[in-house]
């Protein structure tokens, strides 16, 4: 316990740690809902077979392949801090966006695109 002390201590004082530590707090919490509630998502808002449930969940990770690949080339050019940014802005932005119309093909683009806008994050 007192290791865990000084560690939040040592966060409390840094900015960007603090920083860090909220947002991605935030997004995980947000995701977390989003996965915890994706079956019944999926299955009853909009009718997908339970069959194509394993499709639904692995396209965030498909995409969070492709953002570790693209994730070199787009801090290079715009900058570490500037891709973390506007990746989780991107991809809480695609939460909304996903989830809203309730249609099955722009649910499999937007989880993919969360998928590497988490990856450009991380």
């Amino acid at each position: 316990m007192t290791e865990l002390r000084e560690g939040l201590r040592f966060i409390g004082g840094q900015l960007q740690l603090r920083t860090l530590l909220l947002t991605e707090s935030l997004f995980a919490f947000g995701w977390g809902i989003v996965s915890v509630l994706a079956f019944f998502y999926i299955t009853q808002n909009i009718h997908v077979p339970i069959s194509l449930f394993g499709l639904f969940s692995a396209v965030p990770s498909i995409g969070g392949i492709v953002g570790t690949l693209l994730v070199d080339r787009a801090a290079a050019k715009r900058g570490v801090t500037s891709v973390y940014a506007r990746a989780l802005l991107f991809a809480g932005v695609m939460v909304i966006v996903s989830t809203v119309p309730n249609q099955a093909i722009i649910d499999l683009v937007g989880f993919t695109l969360i998928g590497i806008a988490t990856m450009q994050a991380e």
